[in-house]
């Protein structure tokens, strides 16, 4: 695996409960209205432009193959052959279906092939009986003719560029509803079923099949950092400050001639990675109305409406109010954006699988699409940083001789949203280091019960057992800790789960466990 499925599953763990307001503001906008379409649209783009070469070799190995099959009746047209594949390759939705000739195929593999042409046949029924002939050839992996081993292999290698251009570098700049699902492995509509669940179902699956998988957050090709999508979430959750920050945006598009869903992209880059420098901001929305491929592109850039996009971002970004807005709000939201953040973090780096921190994550980076987030990281810093923070832990515990929840209060756990990450990424990735049974092929996960607001599960192997607990925004904050002895290793703070059976027993407070950082990592301690 990449990776990049847990980032997808987090994000959409994290996601705010507000669909109904935001797909009434992104109809405002102007946006289109399901991202599926989308996606068909944006494939079509790139077929016809991008991959029209590899379309046109395609159509004439699949005629060179009919010609020579017995089955075929006589030679297709040619231009009818074009026409469905491109119709077939318009609704790929995976990035091969893994048919090698010479293989036996199974039952998956056909399956995804049939739904393919299925769909292809179902938007262009005219086209019937050459999707159909495509479906059989590409299907034939028995095949001994040069060209049709050739033709079923190529067509497999058009079908990973043509999803990496038409879904990640268009669809993604196109449908704009909110930029934090955008994210490869990802899905721009995926503000259905909020909540835990298919977080918890996802992590049971990849522990039981690909223990070893790499998770991560953010890497090099990511359209935004973990942390400009936890900006994002947190303050999408509050529908009146989104609404008003976009209103203040949207008069600079309007006055420059700007369409809604640009304006509303650069809107949420202006929110996400608020304060940002003209340059890189300039760099970023260039690379995102190209990617998008709508009124300008790498191929045929249109010079006038860059530069009256160019225009509406400098204007932006020299409104002192708007500049005043954008800080404000991020003030105001500070707790909610923290505990999205952490909440991310420490969730990616416990769930199994083997986590990767991109450089300049392990503290707050707040970068874009490559190559902002290719710029130099200053290693000595977080270095320094963490030094300092591993410092005050150890004075804190060595002046108080009981750890209570609310006791001591360290850089991390009462500063910086910098240092709280530092620390959580440190101190999750020691114990990782530590106790790696615990996080390895042989151990397991459960959820843990909690409330909305909470994602909370276990990890264990043997006798041995830890607790992740996220506290990620506002609302009822409950999880089921279970009975036994823990200590937090991010705080130090020590709890006693008692069982229920025991007469009239003084429960863990929840509210403790998240008095000092949003997030927990209780281990528990064998007595």
């Amino acid at each position: 695996t990449t990776g990049y499925d847990a980032a997808s599953v987090v994000s959409r763990a994290l996601a705010p409960r507000t669909r109904c307001e935001l797909d009434g503001l992104w109809r405002e906008v102007g946006g289109d209205e399901s991202v599926s379409d989308t996606e068909l649209s944006a494939r079509r783009h790139v077929v016809a432009g991008l991959f029209s070469p590899e379309l046109e070799r395609l159509t004439r190995l699949a005629i060179q193959v009919a010609a020579a099959d017995a089955d075929a009746d006589g030679t297709p047209d040619q231009d009818r052959v074009r026409a469905a594949l491109d119709e077939v390759l318009a609704h790929v939705e995976v990035y091969r279906a893994y048919l090698r000739p010479g293989e036996r195929a199974d039952q998956d593999q056909l399956a995804r092939l049939t739904r393919l042409t299925d769909a292809a046949r179902a938007a262009r029924p005219a086209l019937t009986d050459e999707v159909d002939l495509l479906r059989r050839l590409l299907a034939d992996v028995d095949t001994t003719s040069p060209a049709g081993r050739d033709l079923v292999v190529r067509f497999q290698q058009v079908c990973g560029p043509v999803m990496a251009k038409g879904v990640e570098d268009t669809t993604f700049y196109r449908f704009n509803r909110l930029l934090p699902l955008n994210e490869v492995g990802g899905d721009p509509g995926g503000l259905d079923e909020p909540g835990p669940e298919r977080l918890h179902a996802w992590a049971a699956y990849q522990q039981h099949h690909h223990p070893r998988g790499l998770t991560t957050l953010s890497t090099h090709d990511t359209k935004r950092s973990e942390d400009v999508r936890a900006r994002l979430l947190a303050v999408a959750d509050d529908p009146a400050t989104w609404r008003t920050l976009w209103d203040d945006v949207r008069h600079h598009a309007e006055a420059h001639d700007v369409d809604g869903p640009t304006g509303y992209l650069v809107f949420q880059t202006l929110l996400g990675s608020w304060p940002i420098d003209s340059a890189r901001l300039s760099e970023y929305v260039e690379k995102a109305i190209r990617e998008a491929k709508r009124q300008t592109g790498w191929q045929e850039p249109d010079h006038a409406y860059e530069q009256r996009v160019q225009a509406f971002v400098h204007d932006c970004l020299d409104d002192a109010g708007l500049a005043a807005s954008l800080s404000t709000a991020i003030e105001e939201h500070a707790a909610t954006i923290r505990a999205r953040t952490l909440s991310a973090k420490l969730i990616q780096l416990t769930l199994p699988g083997v986590p990767d921190v991109y450089q300049g994550c392990e503290a707050v980076a707040l970068t874009l699409v490559d190559p902002d987030n290719r710029r130099p990281v200053d290693f000595d810093s977080l270095e320094q940083r963490l030094a300092r923070l591993d410092t005050s832990r150890l004075v804190g515990l060595a002046t108080a001789e009981t750890i209570s929840p609310r006791s001591h209060e360290s850089p991390a756990t009462n500063g910086s949203l910098d240092d709280a990450k530092l620390l959580v990424t440190a101190t999750a990735l020691r114990l990782r280091r530590d106790h790696p049974e615990l996080f390895g092929p042989d151990a397991a996960y459960a959820a843990v019960p909690s409330s909305d607001a909470v994602v909370a599960f276990e990890r264990s192997h043997g006798g041995s057992r830890v607790v992740t607990a996220a506290r990620f925004m506002a609302g009822v904050a409950a999880f089921a800790l279970p009975v036994g002895s823990w200590r937090d290793v991010l705080t130090g703070a020590a709890y006693v789960q008692p069982a229920p059976s025991e007469p009239d027993p003084s429960r863990v407070d929840v509210d403790d466990v998240f008095a000092r950082l949003p997030v927990a990592l209780l281990v528990e301690e064998i007595r």
